[in-house]
């Protein structure tokens, strides 16, 4: 057993040696006083017995070598997976277990992933830095892109969103990846299994609720004030007893038209941001995808704060932002919109536009988050944007590599790719390698 002054992390990864189980264990001594820096050892050795439940940390065909390791003469110590067989394939996420959870820790490696989830074991071993993980040993393991996430570390009605790391993030410190809620659809906000199918199988940890008053696109399905409070009254109550944010998008077709109806939006918040003000799951929207103006942004958001103070905002939610960049510049716009307060905002932005551009996406984001607007890529589609792989993808051109929180607007339908749960609301259903919060 450890003591109170130690700690021990457990690791998984799966190999291709007959794909079997590999499971490893490190164990992690924290010197005295508190703030030394740590040492570590290896502990599950060839010559500790294999724990009940685990498969071993080392090769169990006859050469005994460690497949999970620490290696630690650096100045920051490294778990490091793998031998170095040509024979061997690591898969890219492993598990740390703390604060008595499972948490997912993506391995990083300098050699290319193999079919977008495997390292080969012949280039540079995979590795994952321990300095996260045993920081004053309370967070749980850093997902890919979530800076000081504690997966799970909250309460069914979640506390409220806040903008940390260039992004709008979770109480509890991670990005918050959204599914679609379709308002004029009224059966999922409420329906019980959809909701936790959606937390349990989708790991979303909030829903955008694309709602409306008037007409929706096309000019179908109108919808009258009362009807649109009913309905989100419901979706929010869903969302607190299942550890959900909702995301309110002002999705009226006006938001679309040219020129935007913005007397149609001021209508629509004077109604709902005081309705919810007080919801501490709830996150605005402004508008989905506006014409560029950066007077009625300020002032659709000065109506907003001044109804629902506490309340995050997102702004902008442009269609494009290649081009919005093209034809305008897209910081000199931003700069433009001077009312807005990214203490608690974010800029919205689509990936519309720019397929095959995902490096320069993934450029302007990062312009945009060092001249000091947090980002939420608000809406992704599988219709003209880059392919679904740009949501998975852990390097810098990918969402998830950037640590931007982002709303994925197709798909009813998930599967766990490590339980193997589905439920399957269409007949497309997406895989989810992403960790559930």
């Amino acid at each position: 057993m450890l003591d109170g002054s130690q700690k021990r992390f457990l690791l998984l990864a799966l190999t291709m040696i007959g794909v079997s189980l590999v499971a490893g264990g490190v164990s992690f001594t924290r010197s005295s006083p508190a703030h030394a820096q740590s040492s570590c050892t290896n502990y599950y050795t060839p010559s500790i017995a294999v724990v009940g439940g685990y498969a071993a940390a080392y090769d169990l065909f006859g050469t005994s070598q460690l497949l999970v390791q620490a290696s630690c003469a650096k100045p920051t110590p490294t778990l490091d997976v793998g031998r170095g067989s040509t024979l061997d394939y690591i898969y890219k996420l492993g598990y740390i277990y703390q604060n008595n959870a499972w948490a997912p820790l993506t391995l990083t490696s300098s050699s290319a992933l193999v079919s977008s989830s495997w390292y080969s074991a012949s280039g540079p071993r995979p590795s994952q830095s321990t300095t996260g993980a045993t920081t004053g040993g309370t967070t749980g393991g850093t997902t890919a892109g979530d800076t000081n996430c504690a997966l799970g570390d909250h309460g069914l009605v979640r506390g409220r969103a806040h903008v940390a790391h260039g992004t709008l993030v979770a109480d509890d410190g991670c990005i918050i990846r959204a599914a679609s809620l379709y308002i004029k659809n009224y059966d999922p906000t409420t329906d019980p299994s959809w909701w936790r199918a959606a937390h349990d199988i989708g790991h979303f940890n909030g829903v955008r609720a694309m709602a409306y008053i008037d007409n929706w696109m096309g000019g179908c399905c109108f919808m009258d004030l009362q009807t649109l409070e009913n309905r989100l009254d419901a979706t929010i109550t869903n969302a607190k007893q299942t550890g959900m944010y909702v995301i309110i998008d002002n999705h009226s077709a006006g938001g679309r038209s040219v020129p935007t109806d913005w007397n149609l939006n001021t209508q629509f918040w004077t109604a709902i941001a005081a309705r919810y003000a007080n919801d501490t799951n709830v996150v605005y929207e402004i508008i989905n995808e506006p014409e560029v103006s950066p007077g009625q942004e300020n002032s659709a958001f000065q109506l907003i704060r001044s109804l629902a103070p506490q309340t995050p905002v997102i702004a902008w939610s442009f269609e494009s932002i290649t081009k919005v960049d093209d034809q305008a510049g897209l910081l000199n716009v931003l700069a433009q919109g001077n009312q807005i307060d990214y203490s608690n905002a974010a800029v919205g932005y689509h990936p519309y536009e720019a397929v095959g551009q995902e490096g320069r996406l993934a450029s302007l984001a990062s312009q945009m988050q060092h001249a000091g607007y947090p980002v939420v890529m608000t809406e992704y589609s599988n219709d003209h944007t880059p392919p679904l792989s740009y949501l998975y993808s852990l390097n810098t051109a990918g969402i998830n590599g950037t640590g931007i929180s982002w709303f994925f607007l197709d798909g009813t339908g998930w599967i766990d790719a490590v339980t193997g749960l589905a439920y399957e609301g269409n007949n497309d259903p997406i895989t989810i390698t992403w960790p559930k919060d």
